[in-house]
């Protein structure tokens, strides 16, 4: 004897519970913006390779999960007396050895790349009393700030229901993804 079942599924945009659903996604799909991570990382590894920076890093799209970004001068391909300069001079030795800087993503073609090199850029239009070891330091941390904000926005109710609106998933009435 065949016996026949009617499943309904529901898009993002007609389902009765949607919160069931965004509920679903944060619990389930973990990896929505592992390909922002990859980027990030990519561009990470391109700069610190551009700037000769010894470099070690752990990131997330979620704040607080233990994540770093460490950039350090190599000490053997640097005088010591360039980690030591800051003000003009470094803006000068700044402005003679890296022509990358005023490029538009010059590492990866992506958007990290411009929020690397945001301190640089700024440190030569008005220079400070920071080294080039500040200005590394600068570059990490604005770059976990674009990552986390990034995750900020794709796990927010607007971020999954454009991507379920997108892609056109459908789910049933629990909030279960339907495959």
């Amino acid at each position: 004897m065949t016996t026949t079942h009617t499943i309904t599924t529901y898009n993002i945009n007609e389902h009765p519970d949607q919160d069931a659903v965004y509920t679903y996604i944060r619990e389930n799909w973990d990896d929505l913006g592992q390909h922002y991570i990859d980027e990030a990382v990519d561009c990470l590894k391109s700069f610190a390779k551009y700037f000769d920076a010894d470099l070690d890093y752990a990131v997330s799209l979620v704040p607080d999960c233990g994540e770093f970004i460490s950039l350090k001068l190599n000490i053997y391909s640097y005088d010591t007396n360039i980690s030591e300069l800051s003000g003009n001079r470094l803006r000068t030795y700044l402005v003679n050895n890296y022509t990358k800087i005023d490029e538009c993503c010059p590492f990866t073609g992506v958007c990290y790349d411009e929020t690397l090199l945001d301190s640089f850029r700024a440190f030569i239009k008005k220079p400070t009393d920071q080294s080039f070891q500040d200005l590394l330091d600068d570059s990490g941390h604005n770059l976990l700030k674009d990552i986390h904000s990034e995750g900020e926005a794709i796990y927010s109710d607007e971020g999954i229901h454009e991507l379920l609106e997108i892609n056109e998933y459908e789910f049933l009435k629990s909030g279960d993804f339907y495959s």
